[in-house]
C-alpha cells in the first residue's frame, strides 16, 4: 500500500446507508456522498449537478479519460481502473 493510500485510508469515517449498512467515505468527501451504487461504490454530484459520479475504489476520486490507456484512468494515481468511473453512476443505496 502507499503512502498516499495508507493516509487516505486513515482520513475517512463512517457513513449511515438507509437500509441500514455503514460505508467508510473520505472525510474530505463525506458531504458530498449522496449514497451508493450497486457496487457499492460511492456517489458524489457533479460539480453542481444532479448526476452522480462513482468515486475510485484506489483514491476515493473521479476518473479520466486516458489517450495513452484507450480507457480511463484514476485522477489520484493514474492508473488505469473499470471504464464505469469515467461515467455517471445511479444511486442504488442513499444515505440515511
Amino acid at each position: 500500500m502507499t503512502e498516499k493510500r495508507r493516509a487516505a485510508a486513515a482520513d475517512t469515517v463512517d457513513l449511515a446507508l438507509a437500509d441500514g449498512r455503514s460505508v467508510r467515505a473520505p472525510a474530505a468527501f463525506v458531504d458530498q456522498v449522496v449514497g451508493v451504487d450497486a457496487d457499492n461504490d460511492l456517489l458524489i454530484p457533479l460539480d453542481g449537478t444532479d448526476h452522480l459520479v462513482p468515486l475510485t475504489p484506489c483514491c476515493s476520486t473521479s476518473g479520466k479519460s486516458s489517450f495513452e490507456c484507450s480507457g480511463v484512468i484514476c485522477r489520484g494515481c493514474y492508473e488505469e481502473i473499470d471504464n464505469k468511473y469515467g461515467g455517471l453512476g445511479t444511486l442504488a443505496v442513499p444515505r440515511a
